[in-house]
């Protein structure tokens, strides 16, 4: 996946002095920011056009059905924020 990706990245590229700010040995915020921003071109048009389609015809990912899955990750968004509050309580 993107995300995945983006922590291979952020090892591979790593070149520091000291070890410890090396890949994904680094603070959890830290680790994850090269991820995350990989993460957000999932959906750029010119990136889903080079991944995103039909495994039997080639046809890229209709708009609607793309416009369904950005949709989705709205779903239950009220739990998991009175979850997270919960857990930093």
């Amino acid at each position: 996946t993107f995300h995945e990706f983006g922590h291979a990245l952020h090892g591979m590229f790593s070149d520091v002095k000291y070890p410890k700010f090396s890949g994904t040995n680094v603070p959890r915020d830290f680790v994850e920011y090269p991820s995350q921003v990989n993460e957000m071109w999932v959906t750029y048009p010119e990136v889903l056009a080079n991944y995103a389609k039909h495994h039997q015809t080639g046809a890229p990912m209709p708009k609607e059905l793309l416009d369904k899955v950005v949709a989705s990750k709205k779903f239950a968004q009220g739990y998991r924020t009175t979850e997270y509050l919960a857990a930093a309580l």
